[in-house]
């Protein structure tokens, strides 16, 4: 009598402990992807340097253009430099650009003649620029533009102005 109610019991799990192990494994493999989730954006990956390199870059393109097809360089400040080049809006008037450092937001930010100023690069340490003159003109211009990356150098850039614009 004994054996066949033995033989009738089998070994198994009941749905309860089925539903439980469940909720356990769930909860455990939530928390092991959290760890992973923050884990992967602790570590700094190459592609945000080479962003922060390709925007410094653009910049400085930018600001070589307007340099090279400047009338007049304005020096407000070393961190503030009013560039004016000849009509590009189709107005029929001289244009005015404006690139501004704000060292409290390290922003550059550029200004189209009286337009609102637009932030064109973002963590930036730092932001210089010289103008060198030979017999009162404008022959060069150095601009110094430093990333505030982890990983990034600094970026420099020297323009040579060959139209000889006039520096105030």
């Amino acid at each position: 009598m004994n054996s066949s109610r033995t033989l009738s019991r089998r070994g198994g799990f009941t749905l309860v402990e089925l539903i439980t192990s469940l909720v356990i494994t769930s909860i455990l493999m939530l928390g092991l992807s959290s760890v992973m989730l923050i884990g992967s954006k602790a570590v700094p990956s190459g592609t945000e340097q080479i962003h922060a390199e390709a925007a410094c870059a653009r910049v400085l393109e930018d600001m070589a253009d307007d340099l090279t097809l400047a009338w007049g360089i304005t020096l407000a400040s070393k961190q503030d430099i009013i560039i004016g080049v000849l009509d590009r809006d189709g107005d029929g008037g001289k244009d005015q650009i404006r690139y501004t450092y704000d060292s409290d937001a390290a922003t550059i930010k550029k200004t189209w003649n009286s337009e609102k100023p637009v932030t064109v690069l973002s963590n930036v340490s730092a932001f210089s620029v010289t103008l060198t003159t030979s017999d009162g003109t404008g022959s060069a211009a150095l601009i110094e533009l430093s990333m505030s990356s982890i990983t990034s150098p600094a970026q420099n850039t020297r323009v040579e102005l060959y139209n000889y614009p006039e520096v105030r």
